[in-house]
């Protein structure tokens, strides 16, 4: 997954953070807005997180499949921690997501639906700033009176 950080500084972001409800998340992540603030940051955070965490084991039947019996919600993030794992390359701006199983195919699909969720997270963020300025573009674009593309049967 490759991140590109915010232009606009960790004051943006931790902004964006506050105003959508998440402020508890910013400062939980360390995010004071400071210029050393980043998105990379905010995912290496959220691999722990645990709505993140609960979210694949709801998805993957981790408790079963792990079988766990006791403080299954606690025992099962902790699980968790152990097997997923991320990791940002600042040098190439690559976010590394792993995950440890025996079954390679099913390690595969965790993988898989953590980097869905985080650019789920991330779009509900406002923080993919290529997919705001394309819908931007788009906007900006359109003819008035929302005529934006061409009906061959208007006259």
């Amino acid at each position: 997954m490759l991140i590109t950080e915010s232009s606009s500084g960790g004051s943006g972001l931790s902004s964006m953070l506050s105003s959508s409800g998440l402020g508890g998340l910013a400062s939980l992540a360390g995010f004071s807005g400071s210029a050393g603030s980043s998105n990379s940051s905010l995912a290496v955070y959220l691999i722990s997180s645990n709505p993140l965490l609960d979210a694949v084991t709801d998805t993957f039947g981790i408790v079963e499949r792990y079988k766990i019996e006791k403080y299954v919600r606690a025992s099962s993030r902790k699980a968790l921690k152990k097997t997923l794992s991320a990791e940002f390359d600042d040098e190439t701006g690559i976010f590394t997501v792993s995950f440890t199983d025996i079954d390679p195919v099913f390690a595969q699909r965790v993988v898989n639906f953590v980097i869905d969720w985080l650019g789920e997270r991330f779009d509900e963020l406002g923080l993919d700033s290529n997919k705001i300025k394309k819908e931007n573009l788009e906007k900006n674009t359109e003819r008035p009176g929302g005529m934006g593309k061409t009906d061959p049967k208007a006259g």
